[in-house]
């Protein structure tokens, strides 16, 4: 559905957005402090997508034997190579240049290892972050893909219920102090509510459980109120980073772009679906391309003549463009090849057997 991915790349850019007025405050000598909106709904935008797309994916496999099999390469060909590739760039980038890297002291291979195979650990910082920080996302997305899989042998409705008593199990167990293990505290933040949250919009969805037609623009009015809470917080009293408030303004998101009947036939401009489609690209790509920009300016010494709202521009318009390209010269070639092989090798496979 175009409208989704819309979203997507929107989440996309909210998290750039951040980044990169971080990344002018903090690494060069530019005089930038705007207002900054809750940029990081992105996250919760790409929790709660991911839990809609999942079920919606993976509709026909629900109940079939060896489902999880097909369901987890699906997910591994899709999230893995690409962020290998990322993470395998940074460490190069830490080993050569380490000077322009304010992370350099988490490079080990312990973490090297453990940010490949998405396990969390505790950095230097304190924080439960992988060695390409922006990988802690992503060790959410393979736990719930990990939790997802081991329910798909169930019905739809059984399925979606027994991920929703997981993930409501354990948001409790926390709540009562139950443990403090890192790795329980980690996935049991109540951030991956918003998976399941997801998924039940996907369940509405994929069983006509849908609002009328005539509700689309009103749902399409509501989105753009929502977007002004993003850019306004405070006309609610502020938003905490990943908690209950952005946690529901990311389920409207959702909710209003798939709902309403006709809303998965949406077309978007053209620029718009290029920038959904090459989001995860962009997300894991973004860091190399401000570091670029600013890192340019300061060694052409023009942290006194650039407009600092012009060096923002440039990291926004860089990280997208150069975003888009990647994705049509790596990601794209990668999924494509790697899903042929795939394929390849089943054949094969059948055949031998026969």
């Amino acid at each position: 559905m175009e409208n989704l991915q819309g979203l997507r790349g929107f989440a996309a850019c909210c998290l750039l957005f951040r980044h990169a007025i971080h990344e002018v405050q903090v690494n060069t000598d530019l005089a930038f402090d705007p207002h900054e909106p809750h940029f990081t709904i992105g996250i919760d935008l790409f929790f709660v997508l991911s839990g809609f797309i999942m079920v919606y994916t993976a509709q026909k496999l629900f109940g079939q034997k060896g489902a999880w099999k097909t369901f987890m390469l699906r997910r591994i060909i899709r999230i893995v190579p690409l962020y290998w590739f990322y993470t395998c760039v940074f460490g190069l980038i830490a080993l050569l240049v380490p000077q322009i890297l304010a992370s350099i002291d988490l490079l080990t291979l312990s973490g090297f290892v453990k940010s490949l195979f998405f396990i969390p650990y505790e950095n230097a910082d304190g924080y439960m972050k992988p060695f390409f920080d922006l990988g802690w996302t992503l060790n959410y997305e393979m736990f719930f893909y990990t939790v997802f899989a081991v329910f798909i042998f169930l019905r739809m409705p059984w399925m979606i219920i027994a991920l929703s008593a997981f993930f409501l199990t354990g948001y409790m167990l926390r709540s009562f102090g139950i443990s403090d293990d890192i790795f329980f505290m980690f996935y049991t933040r109540p951030l991956v509510m918003e998976f399941m949250f997801g998924a039940w919009i996907g369940f509405l969805f994929i069983n006509d459980i849908r609002l009328p037609a005539f509700m689309r623009i009103p749902c399409y009015a509501l989105c753009v109120c929502l977007f002004g809470l993003i850019m306004f917080p405070d006309l609610i009293g502020g938003m905490n980073h990943y908690g209950g408030k952005a946690m529901l303004i990311a389920s409207c998101f959702v909710a209003c772009l798939t709902l309403p009947r006709g809303a998965e036939s949406q077309k978007l401009p053209k620029w718009l679906k290029n920038i959904g489609d090459s989001s995860y690209t962009i997300y894991l790509s973004h860091p190399f391309a401000l570091g670029a920009v600013t890192q340019g300016v300061i060694l052409l010494g023009l942290q006194n003549t650039l407009s600092p709202w012009f060096v923002f521009a440039l990291c926004i318009g860089v990280a997208i463009i150069g975003g888009y390209i990647a994705y049509l010269i790596i990601e794209k070639p990668m999924t494509r090849g790697l899903k042929h092989l795939i394929v390849k090798r089943q054949q094969t496979g059948s055949a031998d057997i026969s």
